[in-house]
């Protein structure tokens, strides 16, 4: 076992209180059994899931879909990298599998800017359009896709900043019941109470390689426990 893996066993054991009999290993590091995605777009390197573009031909989002089993209230913790200059990727959740390695369903969206920075916020694709919930923002959604904020989870400067580009981030996701948060390398990014009727209780989890410019995305030490 190499030194990444351990120090991720280390992480989890003290975020369990000493005991990871919860936590399962969706992706075990050789090869993409019980995962699913598009031929040529995903690859494993080094114990790292690869998801790649190499010209402008991919003319929809594509997804590498884990078909372990349906989440509904879970935790999840990752690492994430996007080395060069474009990349736009993202980690769907509760999502409904559509075929042809297509989802809908909440993502948190992972999108270096001109800047270096990124975006990891919480975004729909049920009927309500666009992204929910911006970082640094705390949100509660109502029937009619009514959304106000209702609080901070921190300077979005400072949680943009966060971001290491072209080397590892840590990411958290957890969805209890209607409650949707996210954390970017320690920082509360989003933190969102989804009331609205439309509102998905569970779904598929699932990697996205964005279309357009060529890109690179990886992933590593993915971590799931079923709440």
């Amino acid at each position: 076992m190499n030194l990444t893996r351990i120090s991720s066993l280390l992480l989890l054991l003290a975020a369990t209180n000493g005991s990871s009999a919860d936590w399962i290993e969706p992706f075990n590091g050789k090869d993409l059994e019980d995962w699913d995605g598009a031929p040529g777009l995903w690859r494993v390197e080094n114990g790292t899931i690869v998801g790649e573009t190499t010209d402008r031909s991919l003319k929809h989002h594509s997804y590498l879909i884990w078909h372990g089993g349906k989440l509904k209230d879970f935790e999840l913790r990752l690492q994430f990298r996007v080395p060069g200059r474009h990349g736009n990727s993202g980690v769907q959740y509760r999502s409904r599998d559509l075929g042809n390695h297509q989802v809908a369903g909440y993502q948190c969206n992972i999108h270096p800017r001109k800047t270096g920075s990124t975006a990891v916020l919480e975004e729909m694709k049920n009927g309500r359009g666009g992204h929910l919930a911006d970082i640094g923002k705390k949100i509660e959604i109502k029937d009619g896709d009514i959304r106000t904020v209702i609080g901070s989870t921190g300077n979005p400067e400072k949680i943009n900043g966060s971001l290491k580009r072209n080397d590892w981030n840590d990411l958290v996701i957890r969805a209890e019941g209607n409650r949707l948060r996210h954390w970017l390398n320690g920082h509360l990014a989003v933190d969102v109470l989804d009331n609205d009727t439309k509102a998905a209780s569970e779904g598929v989890l699932a990697l996205q390689v964005h279309s357009g410019p060529p890109m690179r995305v990886e992933f590593r030490n993915i971590r799931l426990r079923k709440r």
